[in-house]
C-alpha cells in the first residue's frame, strides 16, 4: 500500500535530529535521512539549527606580498603584547594591522614551509636548514653546540619542532630523514652527537612531522606513525612503532585540545587517544579528498576552532587550497565552507583560529568578522528529494521561523516531469524590544509602566508586536504546485551570523499516476 508524505513536512525536526546530519555527498539519495543535506555550505549544523558562520577578516590590511601564499604562522607574546609572524615568499613578517609589516628573517627558501614553537620566553622555528630565535625583535640563525658548548660540525636540522621535557625536539632532516633529535635538558642550542632516535632508518622513508600527545611524541610517515616515549635522562627513551596509517606533512597533524590527535594522510582523516585507538572520520567527504592531485597533498593543512577541525584542500587542477571542509566534533559531521582559501592554520593559546591565505599573502582569522572582507556571508543548504514516484502530491503551505532582522529563501526544484521551480522569501523585521528586563541586572533601576494599572502609563511595544520577528512566517502557496518528487534549498545571506530553526511545509496527495 502506498504512503504519502506526512503533513506538515519538517525540514530540520529538532525530533529527528535537526540539521545535524551533515553532508552526505556521493551516497545514494535513498539513503538519505530527511536532515541530510546534498549539498550544503557556510552553514553549521546544530541539534536544532541551521546556524551560519561568521565568514573571515583579515589582520593585515595591506598584502605581504601580492599573490603569495602564507606558509608559516604564530601568534607570540612577547612580553608586553601578542605578535603574529607569517612567512610569504623568503621572508618572515611581523604582521601589522595596517601599514607595512616589518620583516624579522629572510634569505628563507620560499617553497619551504616552516614550524614555530615557544620556549624560554622565545619563539622558535625551523627551515630545514636553519633553527631560528627571537625575542621581541628580529629572528637570527642559532649556533647549534655539543654538550660541552663547542660548535657542532654537522649540526641538526629539521622541518618540524616541538618542546617537550624542557627539551627541544626537531624531525625532517634532509639529510637523515627518519632521525629525531633532541637538545640537552634546558638547553635549546645544544645537541650531544648521540641525542636523537631513528623511526626505522632501514626503509629509509622520511619523518614527515611530529605531535606531542599525552605526554608521548607521534613521528609520522606516509604510511606509518612511530611512538616516542620515556626521556633519555631517565634511561627509558624508546620507539615503538605504531598504527599503519601516515599524515602529508606536518601542518596535517594536530593534537587538539578535546583530548584526540588527528591527522591527514593517504589514508584519510584519522583521530586517536589511548582509551580508543585510532578511527576513520572523513567518509562523507572521502570521495573529495581522494580527488586531490598528487603534487598538492603536501598543501593540505588542519585547524582547530572549539569544537570544529578545520580541514583545508583542494580541487583538481586547482594550484591552492581552495576548498575547506569542517568536523563538528560533537556530532560527527562535516560542513564544507566556500571561498575560504587556506594555506595554513594556528590556533591561539586563547582560542582564536588564525589562517594564512593559499593565493594572497593575507593573514585572516576565521570563524569573525564578515565574509571576504565586507561582502555579505551566502549560505546554502540544499534537501535530498523528497516523495515516490508515480504519487503526486501538492505543496500548498511553507512556514518557517526567523530571529528579528533575518531573512530567508526557500525555493523548490520537482522532478523533470512536472517541471515546478519557484521560491519564497521571508523576512522578520526588527519591531522592538523591552527597555527594561527583569532578569537583566543592568536594568534594575529602569522602570516601564503597567498597561493593566490606571495611570501607571503603558509599555512602548505591545505584547503582541514585542518578539514577532521570532513568530512563524508563513504563505500560501499558489495552485498548482505537484509533484512526485521534490527538492528544497535554503539560502540566506547577510553580514552577521544567521540561524534558521525549520521550516514546515504543508504537503497533500492528490493522485496515484
Amino acid at each position: 500500500m502506498w504512503q504519502p508524505l506526512p503533513s506538515p513536512l519538517l525540514l530540520g525536526d529538532p525530533a529527528t535530529g535537526g540539521f545535524s546530519g551533515g553532508v552526505k555527498r556521493g551516497i545514494s539519495n535513498n539513503n538519505l535521512r530527511p536532515c541530510d543535506a546534498q549539498v550544503c555550505w557556510n552553514y553549521i549544523g546544530t541539534d536544532k539549527n541551521l546556524d551560519s558562520r561568521d565568514g573571515s577578516i583579515r589582520v593585515n590590511s595591506v598584502e605581504l606580498q601580492t599573490g603569495v601564499p602564507i606558509s608559516g604562522l604564530f601568534r607570540f607574546y612577547d612580553g608586553s603584547k601578542f605578535r603574529i609572524f607569517a612567512k610569504c615568499g623568503a621572508n618572515v613578517y611581523d604582521v601589522q594591522v595596517s601599514g607595512t609589516s616589518p620583516t624579522i628573517a629572510t634569505g628563507l627558501d620560499p617553497s619551504v614551509d616552516i614550524q614555530f614553537a615557544r620556549w624560554f620566553g622565545r619563539y622558535f622555528f625551523v627551515d630545514g636548514k636553519n633553527l631560528w630565535a627571537g625575542t621581541t625583535g628580529a629572528a637570527s640563525k642559532v649556533t647549534l653546540l655539543d654538550q660541552d658548548g663547542n660548535p657542532l660540525a654537522n649540526p641538526p636540522k629539521g622541518h618540524s619542532i616541538l618542546i617537550k621535557d624542557q627539551r627541544i625536539y626537531l624531525a625532517y632532516d634532509p639529510d637523515h630523514n627518519t632521525y629525531v633529535y633532541f637538545s640537552e635538558t634546558d638547553f635549546y642550542d645544544r645537541f650531544k652527537a648521540t641525542n636523537w632516535v631513528a623511526c626505522d632508518r632501514d626503509d629509509g622513508r622520511p619523518v614527515y612531522g611530529m605531535e606531542k600527545h599525552a605526554n608521548k611524541i607521534f613521528s609520522f610517515k606516509e604510511n606509518q606513525i612511530y611512538v616516542i616515549m620515556g626521556d633519555y635522562s631517565l634511561g627509558n627513551l624508546a620507539v615503538v612503532e605504531g598504527p599503519k596509517v601516515g599524515a602529508w606533512s606536518q601542518k596535517a597533524i594536530l593534537d587538539c585540545p578535546d583530548g584526540y590527535l588527528r591527522w591527514v594522510g593517504p589514508d584519510g582523516v584519522w583521530e586517536y587517544n589511548d582509551a580508543e585507538g585510532h578511527r576513520r572520520i572523513d567518509w562523507d567527504i572521502w570521495h573529495d579528498l581522494k580527488k586531490v592531485d598528487s603534487d598538492m597533498t603536501k598543501k593540505i593543512c588542519l585547524g582547530w576552532y572549539s569544537p570544529f577541525l578545520v580541514l583545508a584542500f583542494s580541487e583538481p587542477g586547482v594550484t591552492f587550497n581552495n576548498l575547506v571542509a569542517v568536523y563538528d566534533t560533537r556530532y560527527r559531521a562535516w560542513w564544507p565552507f566556500r571561498e575560504w582559501y587556506v594555506s595554513i592554520m594556528h590556533t591561539a593559546t586563547t582560542g582564536e583560529l588564525y589562517a594564512g591565505w593559499s593565493n594572497a599573502g593575507y593573514v585572516r582569522q576565521l570563524f569573525t568578522g564578515t565574509h571576504d572582507d565586507g561582502q555579505e556571508i551566502a549560505c546554502l543548504w540544499k534537501s535530498k528529494r523528497f516523495g515516490v514516484p508515480g504519487i503526486e502530491h501538492c505543496l500548498d503551505y511553507m512556514r518557517t521561523s526567523l530571529q528579528k532582522g533575518q531573512s530567508v529563501t526557500i525555493s523548490w526544484e520537482s522532478d523533470p516531469t512536472h517541471g515546478q521551480a519557484g521560491s519564497r522569501t521571508f523576512e522578520a523585521d526588527d519591531v522592538g524590544v523591552y527597555l527594561g528586563d527583569e532578569n537583566n541586572p543592568r536594568d534594575e533601576d529602569f522602570l516601564l509602566g503597567d498597561e493593566e494599572i490606571p495611570g501607571d502609563g503603558d509599555i512602548l511595544v505591545s505584547e503582541e508586536e514585542l518578539g514577532q520577528g521570532a513568530e512563524d512566517f508563513n504563505t500560501r502557496m499558489r495552485g498548482g504546485i505537484t509533484f512526485n518528487e521534490m527538492s528544497f534549498t535554503i539560502e540566506q545571506r547577510g553580514f552577521e551570523k544567521m540561524s534558521l530553526d525549520w521550516v514546515e511545509l504543508d504537503i497533500y496527495p492528490t493522485r496515484i499516476r
